[in-house]
């Protein structure tokens, strides 16, 4: 299709040139002899399409409402499970208590920013810091919810939100059963699950279903060549660091991969025209350089668009809409002025590179690469030792063992280096492929599925750089980054009846055009029953792979549910808040950083360090 419209520019301009005096006629009668079949080809079929269309998205619908409340009531086992009269202790004042340290620190951040005599806290954060996370829950405080209730289901209901995006990839690519099965094993997943429960009040309910829904408006401009899809995508890339304050690494590593991808499929479209290559894509090269302007300047003004820096210059961002806005007048100009598109396409070209160089010079590899670094200690530790020559020792003092300092990163398990499988002596040991996956098995299949989905459909390897955190940084850096491979590891492993069955299809000399991607579903049926039955075959075969799947995970949720403790129980929070009424407004409590931020919810005093400071002042506590 886009070359025969490229074709059709072609030869509009090759009359216009031979013929001025004609200019309007020619292009008006082209339109009419080549438009008007398919406009009453669509009226012609529009009734009996129109019913198919209802009955899909009706059943798209519904398998993103029962998986979305199958993810909910996993999670709302905790709640129960935290009603028995044995835990009564998991609560205070009739709220639920928190699961993790660094709640303590949003919560904190809300109770401040919405209090109408806020303490006076030194190194505290303000609600917009955080982004979306404080503002909202902010919002809903200040209309009635408590912030107990908040701050408990919360998660439950925005963390399942995860198989939106999920369902939608798998029915973009001709399968809404399969995006149900994979939505069904990414919600319940073990590292996704086990930082999503009830009273876990944290970004990464987030920060996983904000850039797979980018994703999925990507791959979608890219199969349609869609610009409302691609502007979709673009903002997705664009806000992702107000939702995730460390984003913009990923949308960085995402939009210049999507950009990779499409000059590729440029360059090989190429060289097939210039009869080098014995095929090539049949790719839009206007779309391809509209997509790269876009997608740049997405990547580029994600830099400003973290909750701290969003509201202290908002004109930086007010900027990047513009310029999107700017970016999207040309195409319409172009689209509507065919006199001077040549004008307009190079326009766009010198834009698109600009914009791509200035990436990479504000925030490409070398801000990727500064926040790696952030998670890995012993490196700092090589780079800090190489910085600079150490003092000379003084030869005549008196020999003394030396201090050592471990880094504050190396005493947290989550950041340290995780094996990929099980070992044999330790098989409980925290492993990738277990919190990606839930077995070893499952994430053996995961991997083979997501190869058979990359060879398939190339433009998923748009999606590689949310991998590459997801196993490979996870693996040297740390298992709090597994949260990040769960949607793709679900639709890989999940995958694996329909990819063989496709695959066989393209190898095959009798075969349909596309599965149920050229005719209507039960006009396909009669006319390839063979290949109709086989995908039947196919569609069935998921559903026992994707329970294996999802078995292992959904039991150590269940069992999460009702093992997790809060980090802090009842009588230790009375402790909390006895300090609150024995001191007062500015003074300072001494503690260990990760019980910082809890000092500052129920006590409303200073400390030196918490999760959110974490200086050399920690030397001073230790």
């Amino acid at each position: 299709m886009a070359k025969r419209s490229k074709r059709k520019r072609q030869s509009d301009e090759t009359r216009l040139a031979q013929s001025p005096t004609q200019q309007v006629p020619p292009v008006l009668r082209e339109e009419v002899i080549n438009e008007l079949p398919e406009k009453v080809d669509a009226e012609l079929d529009a009734p009996s399409r129109t019913p198919p269309r209802w009955a899909s998205r009706t059943l798209l619908l519904l398998a993103i409402l029962i998986a979305w409340g199958a993810g909910a009531g996993l999670r709302n086992e905790w709640v129960r499970n935290a009603d028995k009269p044995e835990h009564a202790d998991y609560k205070w004042k009739d709220g639920y208590l928190l699961t993790t340290h660094d709640s303590f620190f949003y919560a904190s951040v809300i109770e401040q920013g919405t209090a109408a005599q806020p303490d006076q806290l030194v190194q505290h954060a303000d609600i917009y810091h955080q982004g979306l996370l404080t503002l909202l829950g902010a919002a809903l405080v200040k209309i009635g919810v408590s912030l107990p209730m908040l701050t408990t289901w919360m998660p439950i209901l925005i963390a399942p939100l995860i198989v939106v995006p999920v369902i939608l990839i798998g029915r973009l690519y001709g399968s809404t059963l399969w995006g149900f099965c994979a939505g069904l094993l990414a919600v319940g997943a073990t590292s996704y699950f086990s930082r999503t429960t009830p009273g876990y009040f944290d970004t990464d309910m987030f920060a996983v279903t904000w850039p797979a829904m980018a994703l999925y408006f990507l791959l979608r401009a890219h199969r349609e060549e869609s610009r409302a899809w691609l502007l979709a995508g673009a903002l997705m890339l664009m806000f992702y660091p107000f939702v995730y304050g460390s984003g913009a690494s990923v949308v960085i590593a995402v939009g210049l991969c999507f950009i990779g991808y499409r000059l590729l499929l440029l360059v090989l479209d190429q060289l097939h025209q210039r009869k080098k290559l014995p095929w090539g894509p049949e790719v839009d090269h206007e779309f391809t350089w509209d997509a790269i302007l876009l997608v740049a300047l997405g990547g580029l003004f994600c830099i400003w668009t973290p909750g701290s820096l969003l509201f202290q210059a908002p004109w930086k961002i007010l900027i990047g809409l513009m310029l999107i806005v700017g970016a999207l007048w040309l195409m319409w100009q172009r689209k509507h002025s065919p006199f001077q598109s040549e004008k307009i396409n190079r326009a766009i070209r010198g834009a698109a590179v600009f914009f791509v160089l200035l990436m990479l010079y504000l925030g490409g590899p070398w801000h990727v690469v500064k926040q790696t670094l952030g998670y890995l200690p012993g490196v700092q530790a090589k780079l800090e030792a190489w910085s600079g020559p150490k003092p000379a020792a003084n030869p005549n003092a008196e020999s003394l063992p030396e201090l050592k300092f471990q880094q504050v990163k190396e005493t947290i398990v989550e950041v340290k280096a995780t094996p990929f499988f099980a070992a044999k002596d330790n098989p409980r040991e925290t492993n990738v492929a277990k919190r990606v996956s839930g077995s070893d098995l499952g994430f053996a299949l995961a991997v083979f599925g997501l190869a058979l989905l990359i060879i398939l459909h190339p433009e998923f390897l748009i999606g590689a750089p949310i991998l590459g955190i997801g196993i490979y940084l996870a693996h040297i850096a740390g298992h709090r980054f597994t949260i990040h491979a769960v949607p793709l590891a679900a639709l890989g492993a999940t995958y694996i009846p329909l990819g063989l069955l496709e695959l066989t299809r393209r190898f095959s000399p009798d075969k349909p055009k596309a599965m149920l991607g050229s005719l209507p579903f039960f006009e396909f049926s009669k006319k390839h029953q063979g290949w109709f039955t086989a995908w039947l075959v196919a569609g069935l075969l998921t559903v026992p792979l994707a329970y294996g799947l999802i078995r292992p995970n959904y039991d150590h949720a269940l069992l999460l549910s009702r093992g997790r403790p809060p980090v802090l129980r009842a009588p230790e929070v009375a402790q909390l808040a006895e300090l609150r009424k024995i001191s007062k407004p500015g003074d300072y409590v001494l503690t260990w950083w990760d019980y910082g931020s809890a000092v500052w919810l129920y006590s409303g005093r200073n400390v030196l360090t918490s999760p959110y400071n974490q200086s050399n002042d920690n030397y001073i506590i230790a």
